[in-house]
């Protein structure tokens, strides 16, 4: 706590001396001048670290994306968000918002279809082929439903995908009641949809996974093994699944089957990095490497938050994505101000320290 305090004070101390000593720039048109910060993702990381940025006055941009709000605002229940029941993502995602822009976050409706993090001002060019440039770069880009390579048919209740489950979450407990249930994947996905699943009382819970181990932190695996209703089938990779709309069989690559009520497809997620590969650090599993602790990627000036980073760790919730979010903001604006870039709308800020 007293080192956070005292970031706060050198925070301080460094923006009070660059507004007195810096020029001001008047924030025009979109795309007509050189933004402070460029926000790429709308979802609770990249809107986090809008928050801390425009509170302290700098000019910041962010580009929703494909959708705004990122996954949260599409068919997700979030439980554990502080000081809010459970509720679905797109009750959440207006009140973040609201945080950033109050500060003077402008958020447009536009996609990135590339970068050039070689030029001073960094530059981005959204689908449109209109071109941004900023001193500062965040990048939140989150993550995507990996596709599942295995032949599967559609059955009208006995085949949920992670979406299907969060956009009716009060059907899916009704479903999946006394019945026998599958789930396919080995990571922390797979693992939220086994609890679900068990405490929706379901009779029982199989998790089949294609590798040796699961993907997740042990406490995790533990307290599944601990269930006298559950089994976790490891190698076990998913080949195709047969059904006549009572119950389903599912084939797996080893040459065994099992029969099953309802099966989950729940074999993760992977991060939106395509749009990086080949201009920043990015690990064997595709998510950008960060410094913990700044959010600072490999590159000078692009940082990054969320869970398209390592940093959000085997543990990605929303909560961690804006945390991640704030403190690439504050290192954004430390950074900022130690190069005597003058905060645009002083009157925004308000003083904590």
């Amino acid at each position: 706590m007293l080192e956070i305090r005292l970031w706060g004070h050198n925070l301080m101390r460094i923006f009070l001396k660059t507004c007195f000593f810096s020029s001001f720039i008047a924030f025009s048109a979109i795309g007509a001048t050189v933004v402070d910060v460029a926000i790429i993702g709308s979802g609770c990381g990249g809107l986090g670290a809008a928050n801390i940025t425009a509170e302290f006055g700098y000019n910041t941009l962010v580009f929703s994306g494909p959708y705004r709000g990122g996954d949260l605002n599409v068919d997700t229940v979030v439980g554990n968000w502080l000081g809010i029941k459970t509720t679905k993502g797109d009750k959440i995602i207006p009140i973040v918002e609201k945080n950033a822009t109050k500060f003077g976050a402008k958020i447009i409706d536009a996609e990135i279809a590339s970068v050039d993090f070689s030029k001073s001002p960094l530059q981005l060019i959204d689908r449109s082929g209109a071109v941004y440039q900023a001193k500062k770069i965040v990048i939140a880009t989150g993550t995507k439903d990996r596709l599942v390579q295995a032949n599967i048919p559609n059955p009208k209740g006995r085949i949920y995908y992670n979406w299907d489950v969060h956009s009716d979450l009060s059907k899916f407990k009704d479903q999946v009641a006394g019945k026998d249930v599958s789930i396919i994947g080995g990571g922390v996905d797979a693992m939220k949809k086994s609890f679900y699943a068990i405490r929706s009382r379901a009779e029982k819970v199989n998790i089949y996974t294609r590798s040796n181990r699961m993907r997740t932190p042990s406490w995790r695996t533990s307290l599944i093994s601990r269930m006298p209703n559950a089994h976790i089938y490891y190698n076990y990779p998913l080949k195709k699944i047969e059904g006549n709309g009572q119950k389903l069989r599912l084939h797996f690559e080893n040459g065994e089957s099992k029969e099953t009520d309802i099966a989950i497809i729940s074999v993760g997620r992977v991060p939106n990095t395509s749009l990086f590969k080949n201009k920043l650090k990015i690990d064997s599993k595709g998510f950008i490497v960060v410094d913990a602790k700044t959010q600072k990627t490999s590159l000078p000036h692009v940082f990054a938050c969320g869970d398209v980073t390592d940093a959000s760790g085997p543990q990605p919730q929303a909560m961690i994505a804006a945390g991640n979010g704030m403190i690439a903001g504050f290192s954004v604006v430390e950074e900022l101000l130690k190069e005597g870039v003058a905060p645009q709308n002083n009157l925004s800020m308000r003083i904590f320290f």
